[in-house]
Order: structure tokens, then C-alpha cells, then sequence
């Protein structure tokens, strides 16, 4: 276990401790801001600290237990880092716009994934020669919009155990899909969240690229 002095001075150095303006705060965030800054309210890094480490003890059971994690960051400063992160741990993402019907709807979800695959194996089979050039150019197309859509789902074979989120305001649709099929939700979230809907938060600045890199690398190493 990583030592909490280390752990804050990293969150120090990465801004974690900038929440947003008092005016933003929602209530259920109150017992995690330490004080303000400026118009900006200071997270209690001690805090952050504690709900990473048990983040950290709570991905590692899930991963040992061969639970699929959905990683899910779709805004400027999460993308490339969730997909970093879970394709080195090889598990599901979304990086680009969460589909309405991911969870609730994925047998659906699951048939568009199938075909995107089938197209891809198509195409890298040469099994579409007989095609003309119009059609291979629209079945190209097709792959091409699916892939956009599908492409960081491919590992999604069944429902996920847990959803990691960066910023749940963001990711309303993600989080509230997850709570109607009963699948639990850590995220890093800032103060204008509702915490009382997640099983697990690290409150902290999910507006900062810094920030949410260095929280993803630590609850995933």
C-alpha cells in the first residue's frame, strides 16, 4: 500500500484539490472539501487518498475475479487515458459518446458489436471480392461508423460487474443505465456530483487531464 503522504503530495502536484465554487457544491459532497482557495473550494486530499486506496483494493478484487470493468470517460480531458488504461488492463471502454441502451438495452448493443466484428473479419478475409466498388465503399463506411460507436466494446461479452466513471455529471446517462441494472459505479468525481448515487467516489478535480491520469494509473497498477 502506497504511503498517504506520497499519494496526497502527487494529488498536490496533479491539482486534484480544486473543486469547483461553493455555488456548484452539491450537498452530499460537503464532508470531502477541506476549504477554499479564491472562488474555488479545496478538496481534503486525506480523503482522496483513503477512497483511492480502497478504489485501488476494490479494482483488484473484481480484476482477480475475472469481473468485466467498463471504463467510461468520454470528455476531452478522460479520453485517451481511459482508453489507455483499459486496454492495457483489457477490459471495455467508451471514450467518445455513451450509447443510450449500453446496459439496459445490450442485447441489442451486443448484435451491433457481433456485426462490427463479422465486417472487420470480412474485410480482413478478402471474402468481399465479388462485391462491387460501391458496395465494399459502403460497407467500409458502415465498419467505419460502427468502430466509432462499438469499437472500445468489443470485450463487453456480457453485463460489467463495476463501471469506473470519470466525472458522473458528464456520464449521466452511463451512471444511471448501471443503477437500473443493479451494477456497481466508482468514479472520480467533482463537487457538483451527487455522491449518495455512487458506491465508491474519489472526490477530486475531474475537469484536469493531470488529475484523472494519475487516479486512473494508481486503483488500476
Amino acid at each position: 500500500m502506497s504511503d498517504v503522504n506520497t499519494i496526497i503530495n502527487d494529488l498536490k502536484e496533479a491539482g486534484a484539490q480544486f473543486a469547483y465554487s461553493k455555488s456548484k457544491r452539491h450537498p452530499s459532497t460537503s464532508k470531502y472539501i477541506a476549504g477554499r482557495k479564491d472562488t474555488r473550494e479545496i478538496f481534503n486530499l486525506e480523503e482522496t487518498a483513503q477512497r483511492m486506496q480502497e478504489a485501488k483494493e476494490f479494482v483488484r478484487k473484481n480484476l482477480d475475479s475475472s469481473a468485466l470493468i467498463l471504463f467510461v470517460g468520454t470528455k476531452n480531458e478522460a479520453r485517451a487515458k481511459v482508453k489507455e488504461v483499459a486496454e492495457r488492463l483489457s477490459q471495455p471502454y467508451v471514450s467518445n459518446r455513451f450509447i443510450g441502451g449500453t446496459l439496459t438495452n445490450f442485447t441489442e448493443i451486443r448484435k451491433r458489436i457481433n456485426h462490427m466484428k463479422d465486417l472487420r473479419a470480412k474485410f480482413a478475409a478478402g471474402e468481399l471480392k465479388g462485391y462491387t466498388k460501391k458496395e465494399k465503399l459502403l460497407l467500409e463506411r458502415e465498419l467505419k461508423k460502427l468502430e466509432e460507436k462499438f469499437g472500445g466494446l468489443e470485450k463487453l461479452e456480457r453485463l460489467p460487474q463495476l463501471l469506473v466513471i470519470v466525472d458522473p455529471c458528464h456520464e449521466d446517462i452511463a451512471l444511471k443505465e448501471a443503477k437500473d441494472m443493479g451494477i456497481k459505479v466508482l468514479a472520480i468525481a467533482n463537487n457538483d456530483c451527487d455522491y449518495s448515487k455512487l458506491d465508491l467516489v474519489i472526490p477530486a478535480n475531474d475537469a484536469n487531464s493531470k488529475t484523472i491520469s494519475y487516479i486512473l494509473d494508481f486503483i488500476t497498477a
